[in-house]
């Protein structure tokens, strides 16, 4: 669990002093499943709620219905083999 998806880089375009956030992100070399937040619905196309492809769920508040979803049911959806853009799209 991270706050940014693995592999994430954030662009800016400040120009004050402040510094660069520091990422949240899992070690490069981590090969397992990445839940994660920070990307909302911004980049659907990159950071679905579940991308079987990327291993990456993506729990956002807006990608998940701003409903918790339990580890238990997250776990079950990635069991599927499915990715899926929102929570929305998965019957129960």
């Amino acid at each position: 669990i991270s706050h940014y998806p693995k592999n994430y880089q954030e662009v800016t375009d400040r120009n004050d002093n402040r510094e660069e956030p520091v990422y949240s992100n899992p070690p490069e070399d981590f090969e397992g499943w990445n839940i994660h937040g920070h990307v909302h619905n911004n980049d659907i196309k990159n950071f679905p709620f579940v991308n079987q492809n990327n291993k990456t769920v993506n729990v956002g508040v807006d990608v998940i219905n701003y409903k918790p979803v339990d580890i238990s049911r997250i776990i079950d959806i990635i069991k599927t083999k499915k990715s899926y853009n929102k929570i929305q799209n998965i019957s129960d």
